[in-house]
């Protein structure tokens, strides 16, 4: 079940009972049993877990990080040896924006930097505070990363028959 599933799900369940209790369960490997990890209030379940509340926010920052460190250390490599370049000749604005964003992240907790103010591309920021990745951002993100990164691959000439 997605993120959006569940959040639904226990919309639908604070609407009908505002006031139960949700009980998070898992298993424990080396005793071979389920055992409660956590409970909360729906109320408060819903209120963290809301689009652009704490819990949405902070999924959003996390794939951010998590985006660059896998450019940094697994794709860019890739894509520079199937093309027969350096890695640090594969640059595109949008991944400088999104390593701005990473390090406003990690090293400024959460706070934006004014390298991430003056980002080329992502320049949701300009005159916030604080890093925040909403759904909107995020795609954006995406949308523009896949486009990038796509343009440092060759597209092959046409053949013909």
């Amino acid at each position: 079940m997605g993120y959006n599933a569940l959040f639904e799900n226990a919309d639908k369940m604070y609407k009908k009972t505002p006031n139960m209790q949700m009980v998070i369960v898992g298993q424990d490997i080396q005793l071979k049993k389920s055992m409660m990890l956590n409970s909360i209030g729906l109320k408060e379940y819903r209120e963290r877990n809301s689009p652009g509340n704490f819990n949405h926010v902070m999924i959003g920052n996390v794939c951010v990080v998590l985006i660059y460190q896998l450019w940094e250390e697994h794709y860019r490599e890739r894509i520079a040896s199937l093309l027969q370049k350096d890695k640090n000749d594969l640059k595109a604005d949008s991944i400088g924006d999104i390593r701005n964003m990473r390090n406003d992240i990690i090293h400024h907790n959460f706070r934006v930097s004014e390298k991430t103010k003056n980002n080329k591309v992502f320049t949701f920021f300009k005159d916030k505070t604080m890093v925040q990745i909403t759904n909107r951002e995020f795609n954006i993100i995406m949308t523009r990363l896949k486009a990038d990164i796509k343009a440092f691959i060759p597209v092959p000439p046409p053949t013909r028959n």
